[in-house]
């Protein structure tokens, strides 16, 4: 995701693009909120003169919503403060303009690589709720149900896959195995579970299933 003054946030979209990234543009740090809470990203790209904070704000809204993808701050500050003020804010790395285009995309492949290791907090999350990855528990607010090991095979997927729609296919062969006999409406069983945990939650977030397709989740408004 490319977050930032409209033309340099353009160039640095086109030149992801060209380097075969999916990128999302946003221009405003409540977008950047909203699209972060609902998608996946491998890196957020986030520009310090997006606020008059310098970006900062947004950076604190990110972290404060354990949304914990690395973020790569692009400045024209160049001081050792501000530097050190915007990584102890959480963010990864921070390069100063003006930089290469080469210099540039290196960054964004080595936190790339780091997406995995990212998950400061121990949970992936989407909208309002949140999958603690040590204990298999879905939470949402104050509430919390555990989940069994196929369904939180199944819901650790589609967090971190966001909207992206999980094929059957896919669903079985990560879950259950790729020689597993398994059916596809074992997975509408275990799907019918989740709606129900999440239900129970109280969660704003559900389960869709394009037929014929796969499943991704999506907010309820």
């Amino acid at each position: 995701m490319a977050c930032g003054e409209k033309a340099l946030s353009q160039r640095l979209a086109l030149l992801l693009m060209k380097s075969n990234h999916i990128v999302d543009e946003v221009g405003t740090p409540e977008d950047l909120l909203g699209y972060a809470e609902f998608a996946a990203y491998g890196v957020i790209v986030l520009d310090t003169n997006l606020t008059p904070d310098n970006g900062f704000g947004a950076l604190k809204s990110l972290r404060k919503n354990k949304i914990a993808f690395p973020v790569l701050l692009i400045s024209d500050k160049r001081a050792v403060a501000d530097r050190v003020e915007g990584l102890d804010l959480g963010a990864d790395d921070y390069l100063c303009k003006p930089f290469s285009a080469d210099e540039f995309l290196a960054r964004v492949r080595a936190l790339s690589r780091r997406k995995d290791k990212a998950l400061e907090f121990d949970t992936l999350s989407f909208g309002d709720i949140f999958l603690d990855l040590k204990t298999n528990e879905l939470i949402c607010n104050e509430h919390v149900v555990r989940l069994g090991l196929k369904e939180f095979q199944i819901m650790k997927l589609l967090i971190g896959n966001g909207r992206q729609i999980i094929g059957r296919e896919r669903l079985v062969s990560e879950v259950w195995g790729s020689d597993s006999p398994a059916e596809y409406n074992n997975i509408e069983v275990y799907m019918s579970f989740l709606r129900k945990k999440l239900a129970k939650l109280g969660s704003r977030v559900t389960i869709r299933s394009i037929r014929g397709i796969g499943y991704h989740l999506m907010p309820v408004k």
